[in-house]
C-alpha cells in the first residue's frame, strides 16, 4: 500500500494504529511524523544520569500534523501553543 493512500475503514483501536504504523488521530493514513511537544524531563540512567526531554510522540500522518518552526505537533498540543 502506498503510504499516501487512505484505507477505507480506519483503525479503531489506538493500539492497532500504533502497531501498524497508522496515524493516531485519523487512523486512515500511514504515520510519517511524531508530535514534538515537550511533556517533561527524565533521567537517562544508561547515559550517566543525564537529563533528557520527553516528548508526546503521538504518531501523525501528513494531513493531521501541525507544523510550526520546523516541529510537528498533534492537534491537542498545537492548541496549547
Amino acid at each position: 500500500m502506498n503510504p499516501d493512500e487512505e484505507i477505507d475503514i480506519p483503525y479503531f483501536s489506538l493500539t492497532d494504529r500504533e502497531e501498524n504504523g497508522y496515524c493516531m488521530e485519523c487512523g486512515k493514513r500511514k504515520a510519517k511524523f511524531q508530535c514534538d511537544y515537550i511533556t517533561g524531563k527524565s533521567f537517562d540512567l544508561p547515559k550517566k544520569g543525564m537529563i533528557k526531554e520527553c516528548t508526546c510522540d503521538w504518531y501523525l500522518c501528513e494531513k493531521c500534523t501541525n507544523k510550526l518552526d520546523g516541529f510537528d505537533y498533534c492537534p491537542k498540543h498545537f492548541k496549547l501553543i
